[in-house]
């Protein structure tokens, strides 16, 4: 008997015609092979087209992805826009690649398909490794830009964005948290970009109890930094510190450290340098520095203002000189600093000694200070010799050595020093003893 094939309505294949399709009840079909599947072909009335997937609970059923060589071998599903005549296809895909899940997507959006629930993210990133499985170092979030470390084609960045109409408002905020002790109470660190017309960054902190959350964040700002703006805040008391700065390097003798002070020109201001005085401990000397404007740069290129260690403050001077004492310096005044020299309308505290040296016999060496005040303003050159003063003066032995100072003046407008050392030795012995005078201006 000839099989009843064609197309005609009137034939009717027999069962050996027909696969096994045929045999199967409509919710128990078990497999299906076919170069193309097309379902609802025929739109309902919102002109929709619609394919459901699901999954009886509690059996065993999957929806399987079978890859193929379309992108390197790996399953995927793609998503594409039937395109208008002329125009380009878009489309999207999701591939599985063994160990991860890439998607091709440029922007993912949470917020369709989904009302917004209190206390519940838009999007949840979450790494769970519990019990542990031994592996380590597992980040929870990456986001790399480029291919490799020399790729800065793109330059991606990270961008937190709140968009509002209307008054200034803050922006997105980042929180960091963990727990702060054993009753759960959590520790938190925040950033948030400052809401106005001028950009800065808040860094706060808070300790919320175990029944807050973060709308309720009662923050406490610790720092804030913008466009002509940097602020430190700190709410302790007693030894705290409002900002530490700490070396790490092995602590050695000279080793330095501090903060500098930059001007518009990258050129240093002034600086605070910390120098380690021992290896051993933490013994140091602390330097003040300001530039004389010689535009250079780093901690120690200012020469210093003053210095403070266990000793107390040393000022710089700012004026020092070394001559060759002669038994002319008992007799007549000597320029130690020229009359051009000192500043006006200004006080200095003026030294003058040995340097350590000795003459040779008594009185051995001979010290002595004095605070001198400028004039605004000076016409004329020579020593007003009739407002001498005559200073304690230290050494070796008891004797009437005694230092004299006597301001110069000059018609720059300046003052300057001239000297004597009233009954100071004569021998030979004494010539070319080293005399040191250091002028340190106060105001």
């Amino acid at each position: 008997m000839s099989k009843l094939i064609g197309t005609d309505s009137n034939q009717v294949p027999s069962n050996a015609d027909l696969g096994t399709l045929a045999y199967q009840n409509a919710h128990a079909v078990d497999s299906i092979k076919a170069k193309n599947i097309t379902v609802g072909t025929v739109a309902d009335a919102d002109n929709a087209y619609g394919l459901t997937l699901s999954r009886v609970a509690g059996g065993s059923g999957v929806l399987k992805i079978i890859g193929d060589n379309y992108y390197t071998g790996n399953p995927h599903i793609k998503f594409e826009l039937e395109p208008t005549a002329g125009a380009t296809i878009k489309n999207g895909m999701i591939t599985f690649t063994g160990d991860q899940i890439k998607s091709s997507a440029l922007q993912i959006d949470t917020s369709i398909g989904r009302d917004h629930q209190e206390g519940i993210p838009s999007l949840d990133i979450y790494h769970y490794n519990y019990p542990d499985d031994a592996t380590e170092n597992v980040p929870a979030l990456r986001i790399r830009n480029g291919n490799s470390s020399a790729d800065m084609k793109h330059h991606g960045f990270l961008s937190l964005e709140a968009l509002f109409t209307g008054s200034a408002y803050d922006s997105p905020r980042i929180y960091f948290r963990n727990n702060a002790n054993g009753s759960n109470d959590k520790a938190v660190i925040g950033m948030y970009g400052v809401s106005g017309t001028t950009g800065a960054l808040n860094i706060v902190a808070d300790l919320l109890g175990s029944s807050e959350n973060y709308s309720d964040i009662s923050e406490e700002q610790i720092a804030q930094f913008g466009q002509g703006i940097a602020i430190i805040r700190n709410s302790g008391h007693g030894t705290n510190p409002m900002l530490r700065l700490h070396q790490r390097q092995v602590r050695q003798n000279g080793q330095t450290s501090g903060i500098e002070f930059r001007d518009a020109s990258n050129e240093t201001n002034a600086s605070i340098m910390v120098t380690n005085s021992s290896a051993l401990n933490s013994a140091a000397n602390v330097q003040i520095r300001v530039d004389d404007g010689d535009g250079g740069n780093g901690l120690t290129d200012p020469p210093s203002s003053f210095q403070v260690n266990t000793n107390g403050i040393r000022l710089q001077a700012e004026y020092s000189a070394f001559y060759s004492y002669a038994s002319t310096w008992v007799t007549s005044y000597q320029t130690v600093i020229p009359n051009n020299t000192l500043g006006p309308n200004a006080t200095y505290l003026v030294t003058v000694d040995t340097n350590n040296q000795s003459f040779g016999g008594s009185p051995y060496y001979a010290a002595a200070a004095a605070i001198i005040r400028t004039s605004p303003g000076t016409n004329g050159n020579g020593n007003n010799t009739a407002s001498s003063y005559v200073a304690p003066t230290a050494s070796h032995v008891v004797n009437s050595s005694r230092w004299e100072f006597t301001v110069s003046h000059h018609t720059s407008g300046k003052n300057g020093l001239v000297v004597r050392l009233l009954d100071g030795p004569t021998f030979p012995a004494a010539t070319g003893t080293q005399i040191a005078v250091r002028a340190y201006r106060l105001t």
